[in-house]
């Protein structure tokens, strides 16, 4: 699995993704030729060359618009996509990001995401920023983003509606939960298509992996220091991840509510819910509840556990795991094949197990106990 990694020490925007992308690798004739299926070559030229900001060499991407009126629905841009030549995956990122953009900026105006109809995020060269993007990440096999700490900043921007405080509203809908840190700075760092970018990946550290290559991407602004966003390509570690730890304990809860939590938590995307019975403060017996989930699903996870438990409080770390490869495969019996889960480390078979529900079934149809069916897996 490869990782994307965003590190902003001046923001991101969409100009600064794409550099950084290309400088990592991404060929340029072929994101070229993907973004000319779009058919809107007539109304911008891209041009890609190198830019040199304060001692640090940057791959420099400049999009020139022609000057139109058109302000583009969610629904047209999807239209423009759909219709390209992009790849399914790429189509669907490009969609994804430009549907944070229209919910961001419903929000910000009080519509349905179907009714906005963009003005800076809608102009010809964010359609470009955005689809480029979806491009490179296919074309550098980039499965998984992540990014770190977002810049602070401050001051005021002109846009379409007038001057409006920094962050931009659009940009604070799109960064809510998100860590900013260091000093702020009078710049706008962070545009809406670059934070709906990182909408994209999740806010943590690459904490294994085998980095492949590194790019930066400049920005346009003279901020008296290196202005840049760099990208960095990792290897993970294979089988190696983050997940979140979530444990709570309860002693007032009604046992009958706990399986539906446990079904409810799976459902959304639990990776594991364990329990285990202990002793509480006051000599209760309770019940001490694990849950472990991906990253980024830390709200909605704890939002189902309040909701269907008692407890009234929650803990939880970032944990590293690391897992087998798997497949399913069959294995053949005297009466029948059955379903088993093959574990791979390292290209070597780690465990071949039958699949329990197949063998009981197996046994029931022919009348013959549980066990005899098992000993004749062994005997293969």
């Amino acid at each position: 699995m490869n990782i994307l990694y965003f590190d902003m020490p001046m923001g991101i925007s969409g100009d600064m993704v794409l550099g950084a992308m290309v400088d990592l690798g991404a060929d340029i004739a072929l994101l070229t030729a993907a973004l000319d299926s779009l058919g809107l070559s007539d109304k911008y030229t891209i041009r890609f060359g190198r830019r040199n900001t304060y001692g640090i060499d940057c791959s420099d991407v400049d999009i020139e618009t022609v000057h139109e009126h058109e302000h583009r629905s969610f629904g047209d841009i999807k239209g423009i996509i759909a219709a390209s030549a992009l790849s399914d995956r790429a189509k669907a990122t490009a969609i994804s990001v430009f549907g944070r953009l229209a919910a961001a900026e419903g929000k910000v105006h009080g519509k349905a995401p179907e009714e906005v109809h963009f003005h800076e995020v809608g102009a010809i060269d964010s359609i470009i920023d955005i689809c480029g993007f979806a491009v490179c990440r296919e074309l550098l096999h980039a499965d998984e983003i992540r990014f770190g700490i977002l810049p602070a900043f401050t001051g005021t921007v002109r846009c379409a509606h007038g001057v409006i405080p920094l962050p931009a509203p659009a940009v604070c809908q799109l960064t809510r939960g998100l860590l900013y840190g260091g000093e702020p700075r009078r710049f706008e760092l962070i545009t809406p298509t670059g934070a709906a970018i990182l909408g994209e990946g999740a806010q943590q550290p690459v904490t294994k992996g085998r980095l492949l290559s590194a790019g930066c991407g400049s920005g346009k602004k003279d901020m008296g220091e290196p202005n840049y966003l760099r990208a960095v390509l990792y290897a993970a570690e294979e089988g190696s991840d983050r997940v979140l730890e979530i444990c709570f304990e309860t002693d007032d809860m009604n046992p009958e509510l706990y399986p539906h939590l446990s079904q409810k938590l799976l459902a959304a995307g639990a990776l594991e819910v364990h329990s285990a019975p202990v002793i509480m403060k006051k000599g209760r017996p309770g019940l001490a509840v694990t849950v472990l989930c991906p990253v980024d699903k830390k709200d909605e996870t704890a939002a189902i556990i309040f909701a269907n438990s008692t407890t009234i409080g929650l803990r939880y770390a970032e944990k590293e795991r690391i897992t087998l490869d798997r497949e399913t495969v069959s294995l053949s019996t005297p009466w029948g094949s059955v379903r088993a889960k093959k574990t791979v480390f390292r290209g070597q078979t780690a465990n071949v197990k039958p699949e329990a529900d197949d063998c009981l079934r197996i046994a029931k149809e022919n009348g013959i106990p549980l066990k005899q069916v098992y000993d004749s897996l062994k005997e293969r």
